[in-house]
C-alpha cells in the first residue's frame, strides 16, 4: 500500500473566480466620458474662437467645449489647469456632463491636486440629473471610502442607479454587489440578471461574469457550452482573464471542441497581459508537447516566469521540475523552497508533494509526523489523492497511531472520486476485514474497478472470480456499477 504521490505538472484552472475576487478589486470606475479621449480634428481655430468668445460671455456648452479642447490639446496647445478651469465654469452653469467630467478632473488630480470630497459634491449634482456615469462613480466612492465615509448601502443604491440608467459598468457592479451580498441581500438570481443586461450591452467584463455563473451553476442553470460562448466573446474583446478561461477549456475539451493548438493561441494572448494562470498553462503545454513541440526549457521558464508572480500552481510545476531534473538540474533544496511557497498558499497538490517529500526523505530526513502534517492539510481541502495517502498514514500507522477503520473511512472518500489505489485498497480491506467487516462481494466490485488500471487488482480478481459463486460474482458487479455511478456524480467536484 504505497503512498502515492503525481509529482507532475499541474494545470491551472483559475482559482481567483470574479465573483469570489474582493469588491475593491472589482468595482469598476466608469471610463473616462468619450468625448474627453475623442479626437476632434473638426474643431478649427474659428470654431474654437466662436466657443471661447461664447464661453467668455458664460455660455456653459462652449465653455465645455473649450474645456475639451484644452485638454485634448486638439487646437490649442494641451493646458489640464486651464480644461479643469473652463470645467468647473461649466459645471457650475449646471451642465451634467461637465459635472461629472469636473468630478473625474478631482478624483484624478488632473489640473489641480486631488480633492476626493469636491469630486463626490460633483458626482452628486451630476448624478441628480441623471447621469449615469456619476452614479456609478457614487457607488464607487461610498463602496471604498472615497470622499464619504464607506457605505455599501449607498454603495448599492448608485450603482443600483446607474444600472437602471443603462449603463453596462453600473449594471456589472450592481450584479457584484447581489452575487455577494454586499448592501443588499445576497440574491444570486438577481446577480445573474444584470450580469446578462451587462454582457448583452458588449461589455468584457459583463460577460466574463455571465460565464463565470453559467460555469459554476449561479443563480441559473449550468451550461458549460453557453459559458464557453460567453468566454469567447470576452476573450475576443482581449480580456486577459476570459482569454485564460477559453484556453483551458480548449486544452481540456470542456463544453467546446477540444484544440489544443487554438488552445496555445488564447494562452499566449492571455499571458502577454502578464495573466500567471495562463503563462503556468503555457508551461505545462510545452511541457506536455500539447499544441506545441514539447520544450522542456520553454516550459521552465514560463513555469519561473508565473512562479514569480505568485503563482502557486507554477510554484508547484517548478518544485516538480526541480525534483524530477525535467529542463533543469535535480535541486532538492530549491524543489522543498518552491513546494513550500505553493503549500503555505493553500494549493494542495503542493501540499501533497511536499508530504511526500518529508514521506521519503527527499532534501529532507524522513519525518512521518511532518508527512502526516502536510497530507492531512491536502485532504482537508478534499484532494483525493492526498485522502488515499493519509489513509494509507492511517492503516499503517505511520505519522499517526493506526487506526484501520479510520483508514477505511479515508479510503472509501478517496475511491468515490475514482482513485485506483484507494479502489485496490478498499478491496483489500473488504477481503481481509481490516477496518470493515469482511466482505467478499464488496471487495470483489472494488477490484472490477481497480482492474482497469491496476495489475495486482487483476491478479486478485482472478482469484475471486474463480471461487466466488455465481450468485456472488452477479451482486458484486451490480455493486461495481452502484461505485461506478458515484465516481462519475462525483466528477468534476
Amino acid at each position: 500500500m504505497p503512498i502515492a504521490s503525481p509529482k507532475r505538472p499541474e494545470i491551472a484552472r483559475g482559482n481567483l473566480n470574479l465573483l469570489h475576487l474582493s469588491l475593491l478589486g472589482l468595482i469598476l470606475l466608469a471610463a473616462k466620458p468619450c468625448r474627453l479621449l475623442a479626437e476632434t480634428k473638426e474643431k478649427e481655430a474659428k470654431s474654437f474662437a466662436e466657443n471661447k468668445a461664447k464661453a467668455n460671455q458664460g455660455d456653459r456648452d462652449s465653455q465645455y467645449a473649450i474645456a475639451l479642447a484644452y485638454y485634448n490639446g486638439t487646437v490649442v496647445t494641451k493646458d489640464e489647469v486651464a480644461a479643469s478651469t473652463w470645467m468647473r465654469k461649466s459645471a457650475e452653469a449646471g451642465l451634467a456632463q461637465a459635472q461629472y467630467d469636473y468630478g473625474y478632473f478631482l478624483q484624478q488630480g488632473i489640473g489641480q491636486s486631488p480633492d476626493l470630497k469636491l469630486a463626490v459634491f460633483w458626482y452628486k449634482k451630476a448624478a441628480e440629473q441623471g447621469h449615469g456615469s456619476a452614479m456609478n462613480n457614487l457607488g464607487n466612492c461610498y463602496g471604498k471610502g472615497l470622499g464619504v465615509p464607506i457605505s455599501q448601502t449607498q454603495s448599492f443604491v448608485w450603482f443600483r442607479l446607474g444600472a437602471e440608467k443603462g449603463l453596462p459598468i453600473a449594471q456589472l457592479n450592481t450584479g457584484i454587489m447581489y452575487a455577494q451580498g454586499c448592501g443588499i441581500e445576497k440574491d444570486p438570481e438577481e446577480a445573474f440578471k444584470w450580469y446578462e443586461k451587462a454582457a448583452l450591452s458588449g461589455l468584457a467584463q459583463g460577460q466574463y461574469a455571465l460565464a463565470d455563473c453559467l460555469e459554476n451553476g449561479l443563480g441559473t442553470k449550468k451550461d458549460q457550452v453557453t459559458a464557453v460562448v460567453w468566454f469567447r466573446k470576452a476573450a475576443e474583446q482581449g480580456l486577459a482573464a476570459a482569454q485564460f478561461k477559453l484556453g483551458t477549456r480548449l486544452l481540456t475539451g470542456d463544453g467546446v471542441r477540444k484544440d489544443e493548438t487554438e488552445a496555445v493561441t488564447w494562452f499566449d494572448k492571455s499571458a502577454a497581459q502578464g495573466n500567471s494562470d495562463a503563462m503556468t498553462n503555457l508551461g505545462f503545454c510545452y511541457d506536455n508537447g500539447l499544441g506545441r513541440t514539447k520544450d522542456e526549457k520553454r516550459a521552465l521558464a514560463w513555469y519561473k516566469q508565473a512562479a514569480e508572480k505568485g503563482s502557486a500552481v507554477a510554484q508547484n510545476n517548478l518544485a516538480v521540475c526541480y525534483q524530477n531534473g525535467t529542463g533543469v538540474p535535480v535541486d532538492p533544496n530549491l524543489a522543498l523552497a518552491l513546494y513550500h511557497k505553493s503549500a503555505e498558499q493553500g494549493y494542495a497538490p503542493a501540499q501533497m508533494n511536499l508530504g511526500r517529500c518529508h514521506d521519503t526523505g527527499f532534501g529532507v530526513k524522513v519525518d512521518p509526523e511532518e508527512a502526516f502534517k502536510w497530507y492531512k492539510k491536502a485532504a482537508d481541502a478534499g484532494h483525493t489523492e492526498s485522502l488515499y495517502n493519509l489513509a494509507v498514514c492511517f492503516r499503517n500507522g505511520r505519522g499517526v497511531a493506526r487506526d484501520d477503520k479510520e483508514a477505511v473511512r479515508l479510503y472509501r472518500l478517496s475511491a468515490a472520486r475514482g482513485f485506483p489505489q484507494a479502489l485496490s485498497n478498499l478491496g483489500s480491506c473488504y477481503l481481509k476485514g481490516n477496518g470493515v467487516e469482511q466482505n467478499e462481494t464488496e471487495a470483489f466490485a472494488y477490484f472490477t474497478l481497480a482492474a482497469e488500471t491496476r495489475e495486482i487488482a487483476r491478479t486478485i480478481l482472478a482469484s475471486l472470480t474463480a471461487r466466488l459463486s455465481a450468485e456472488q460474482i452477479a451482486a458484486g458487479r451490480k455493486r461495481a456499477n452502484e461505485i461506478q455511478q458515484e465516481i462519475d456524480a462525483n466528477k468534476g467536484k
